[in-house]
């Protein structure tokens, strides 16, 4: 089951009903609370809350970014996984001296436009949608455009752990809000 419409008008603080298998739900803002028709109320905390009550109504709920089902372990900590957002576009690993962007190297560290170093564990090539993602919703990733091949390039900066236990900095409560 698709939630995003309604945790979005509950987040909001409208009223907002949705038709799931088990019946109608029904978000009061007034008390701040979600009901099943037929069931005790909850109240409200968070989009989680909202998810939850669903999955123990037995709805098989789904929260989606941009296209992407989010896992459960994100909706857990709140974040969109590295490995999310990497499905929100195309990606291809690329090595070499010719991902050189707006950083400038010394010595193969890295610099930005600050003099901050930076660490990168890996480059990609992405599309323009990817990079658009990223842009508007992780303005801190290191995504330029590298004229010296033609493409956008993303710039990771962690090393090791599967992408899909990496939480980027997008917040899916500020997502859904819209």
């Amino acid at each position: 089951m698709f939630l995003n419409f309604f945790i979005k008008e509950v987040l909001n603080k409208r009223g907002a009903k949705c038709y799931g298998t088990k019946g109608t739900y029904t978000y009061n803002p007034k008390d701040n609370t979600i009901q099943l028709e037929g069931k005790t109320p909850i109240i409200i905390n968070s989009f989680k809350d909202v998810y939850d009550y669903f999955d123990i109504c037995g709805e098989n709920p789904e929260i989606i970014f941009w296209g992407v089902t989010l896992q459960k372990q994100e909706i857990e900590k709140g974040y969109v996984s590295y490995g999310t957002l990497a499905k929100c576009g195309n990606l291809v690993s690329i090595t070499g001296q010719e991902v050189i962007y707006d950083l400038y190297e010394q010595n193969g560290v890295y610099y930005d436009e600050n003099d901050k170093e930076i660490n990168f564990a890996q480059f990609y090539v992405i599309d323009k949608n990817l990079k658009e993602v990223i842009e508007k919703y992780a303005p801190t990733e290191y995504v330029c455009y590298c004229e010296g091949i033609g493409a956008y390039v993303w710039g990771i900066t962690h090393w090791g752990t599967d992408w899909n236990y990496v939480s980027t900095e997008i917040k899916i409560e500020d997502y859904l809000r819209g």
